[in-house]
């Protein structure tokens, strides 16, 4: 079989049709795929409200459900996420969620509620450990056994996010590939699964990574 490049995102866009035309066989597999979950409560009007991710904005998109309540966003993402349905987000927060909620906390005395996904990291969880709040999961993510069973043979992984990465670490075979990553925070991510990163997109683009795959795969 030939050699293959791994493109374990959803966004795939243009790039099949860009890959065709330079002749790079791929294997398109989204490690995971995400669902919506059954919401029983809403932070009530006035709450100051945690936001760490856009897709919570994207199964909750209705703008009544975030309108008059103060909003503390994690992300450029997630920002224009909001800005899209025409919310105004009273903080960003560019470092991560535990920084996000330590602001946050110091701007009200009342509980913090935190809107995400089912999973989030340790450091976010500490941060809410600190302070009064409630977790509301908004969306969840599964595994997709077709991305962790697959044995094609793979010269290189194009990686787009933090969650790809360890994904690809934690494969088997997968992780004896090196990547080109999408940005710093995903290249650091790889690096710290034990992949070998050998070229970022000059742009936080998808097309950009597929143009910075595109060289890396045909640089032997």
């Amino acid at each position: 079989m030939s050699e293959l490049l791994l493109l374990p995102f959803e966004k795939v866009a243009d790039a099949p049709k860009r890959l065709s035309r330079v002749g790079i066989p791929y294997l398109h597999l989204c490690p995971f795929h995400y669902h919506a979950i059954e919401v029983k409560k809403w932070p009530p009007k006035g709450s100051t409200v945690v936001v760490t991710s856009a897709r919570s904005f994207e199964f909750h998109s209705h703008p009544s459900y975030w309108q008059d309540r103060r909003l503390f966003v994690v992300g450029k993402g997630t920002e224009a996420a909001a800005t899209s349905l025409g919310i105004m987000t009273e903080y960003v927060g560019h470092v991560g969620g535990a920084l996000t909620v330590s602001v946050a906390s110091k701007m009200t005395d009342d509980v913090i509620y935190h809107l995400g996904g089912m999973d989030i990291s340790a450091p976010l969880q500490k941060a809410l450990n600190a302070v009064s709040h409630i977790r509301i999961p908004l969306y969840n993510r599964v595994r997709n056994d077709l991305f962790f069973t697959n044995q094609s043979s793979i010269k290189l992984s194009a990686i787009a996010s933090p969650a790809a990465a360890e994904a690809i670490g934690n494969h088997n075979i997968f992780s004896r590939s090196p990547c080109v990553c999408i940005g710093e925070t995903t290249m650091d991510a790889a690096q710290n699964v034990g992949l070998e990163v050998i070229g970022q997109a000059k742009l936080p683009r998808f097309s950009s990574l597929v143009e910075e795959a595109i060289i890396a795969y045909n640089r032997d």
